[in-house]
């Protein structure tokens, strides 16, 4: 079997990325194809796609403690619950803020 590259725009740090488990990489490459101004939400890319939103959150929230992906936007219920927000997804991995 042969590998055949055309400019590939994949970036081998994040899927080299040994903290990362598969379904995080493969939602990162995903993300990555989207449109610029796609406004990224859990239930929005579960509608897309056969994960449920449990697991699009998961992906999520990996790829953000990793670095590669960062919640903008978080509001809240009363009870401090989240309840929305959107994401910006990185080409490369970010260092975390505390």
């Amino acid at each position: 079997m042969s590998i055949i590259r055309e400019k590939s725009h994949l970036f081998k740090e994040v899927l080299n990325d040994k903290n990362l488990s598969l379904k995080a990489k493969g939602l990162w490459v995903y993300l990555m194809g989207l449109p610029d101004d796609w406004k990224i939400s859990a239930g929005e890319v579960s509608r897309h796609n056969t994960d449920g939103i449990d697991a699009v959150r998961s992906g999520l929230h990996e790829l953000c403690k990793q670095g590669y992906v960062q919640k903008i936007d978080p509001q809240h219920d009363e009870n401090g619950k989240f309840i929305a927000g959107s994401w910006v997804v990185f080409e490369s991995k970010k260092p975390l803020h505390d």
